[in-house]
């Protein structure tokens, strides 16, 4: 690859961040956070690819936010060193404008080392816990779950329950590192699925078709945005690149989400 230039190609791609702007209807959203604005980050796997913190802050420069999600994958490794791409993080939150602040999930290439490493930077880490967002006495409610493509537990189920919104009681987000657990989300009552892992597919088809999503879902959640039931969801396509600091007909993300209250619509979809 290197001696016809898709080497290098790979790594423009890899680092030409691009920032996806969404506006979703939200029935069920409460008046009070109509407008409010997500700014949505996953899978910089900052220390495989040098410069991209600083691609990323770019992207995300003048596009200030309530509130900044990030699900998961802050490192390149499994195992290993972790600093490297804590600084790379500390970067990114000091570009950052969200004034209800930075909450975040790990996925499946963070370690228990990186929780206080990451809370020390002001970041609400949520593993299998809850935070309330309120307008007034409305109210927004996140819900963050410890990776379940890797290190499922029986935790994150009975947290993603014990979290799910109940009538009158605000609008319920779930963040998540993957899309595995949508279908339990949308038949509990959340009104929104955040998560990332697969890249949007990283190595693509041309027209963006993945090839490998390294995912248990279906594939139709593999990127983008999606629904099940009266849940949407969005998969981030992730701001970096795993295995290789390489992405062709996939570009690297940040996506800023502005939720719009709604009226109540029909189930569509099915629950499976």
């Amino acid at each position: 690859m290197r001696s016809v230039g898709l080497y290098h190609r790979g790594q423009r791609n890899t680092l030409a961040v691009r920032r996806v702007e969404l506006q979703l209807a939200c029935p069920g959203l409460p008046p009070e956070f109509d407008g409010f604005r997500i700014l949505h980050v996953s899978d910089p796997h900052f220390d495989l690819c040098e410069g991209l913190a600083e691609a990323i802050a770019e992207a995300a420069a003048g596009s200030p936010a309530d509130v900044c999600v990030l699900t998961g994958d802050y490192r390149a490794a499994i195992r290993g060193p972790h600093d490297k791409a804590v600084r790379a993080l500390e970067r990114l939150v000091h570009a950052i404008t969200a004034p209800a602040g930075i909450w975040a999930t790990l996925g499946n290439h963070d370690g228990v080392a990186m929780v206080e490493p990451i809370e020390r930077l002001g970041i609400g880490l949520l593993i299998n816990e809850a935070a309330s967002l309120y307008r007034g006495t409305a109210k927004l409610r996140l819900v963050g779950l410890d990776d379940v493509h890797r290190f499922h537990t029986p935790l994150a189920d009975e947290a993603l329950a014990e979290h799910a919104p109940r009538r009158g009681d605000g609008f319920g987000i779930a963040l998540v590192h993957s899309p595995d657990m949508a279908v339990a989300a949308a038949r509990l009552g959340y009104g929104l699925y955040l998560c990332g892992h697969t890249h949007g597919g990283q190595v693509c088809l041309p027209g963006g078709r993945p090839v490998v999503t390294h995912c248990d879902s279906p594939r139709r959640y593999s990127r983008g945005l999606w629904r099940i039931g009266k849940m949407q969801g969005y998969t981030n396509c992730g701001a970096g690149a795993s295995g290789v600091p390489l992405r062709y007909f996939s570009r690297s993300e940040i996506a800023r989400l502005t939720l719009k209250a709604a009226p109540p619509v029909d189930q569509g979809g099915a629950l499976r």
